[in-house]
């Protein structure tokens, strides 16, 4: 064999491929290592993105739910409307009712009166 003395087990042939392998995995920019690295940071952004779309899938079934307890209901939307609209006229009565009641209804045409 003709290997160099000092040169241990492996040749420097073997030495040179040793040192080459080992900046390809760990130092250069280009090295596995850096790409594993990046790889991670993809992987923690994915993580994100997942949870997040998870929290907009639960969002998302809870408005269905919400829909479809709309549309269980008799007469629809529609009802609904109707419902309301009874509601706020009812409300609007109670309040003209209450002010004509306490005599409030004076005070107020004077407050208009200053407004203008």
């Amino acid at each position: 064999m003709s290997q160099e003395p000092n040169s241990g087990i492996f040749g420097n042939n073997t030495k040179n491929r040793i040192t080459n392998l080992e900046n390809r995995i760990f130092y250069d920019t280009d090295s596995l290592a850096s790409k594993i690295a990046q790889l991670e940071v993809h992987q923690s952004n994915d993580n994100d993105r997942w949870e997040k779309l998870q929290t907009s899938n639960e969002n998302a079934q809870k408005v269905a739910e919400l829909a479809e307890l709309i549309s269980k209901i008799p007469g629809g939307v529609k009802t609904i409307l109707v419902t309301l609209l009874l509601i706020h006229i009812t409300v609007i009565l109670v309040v003209d009712v209450a002010v004509r009641y306490l005599g409030i209804d004076q005070s107020i045409e004077m407050v208009k009166e200053r407004l203008k």
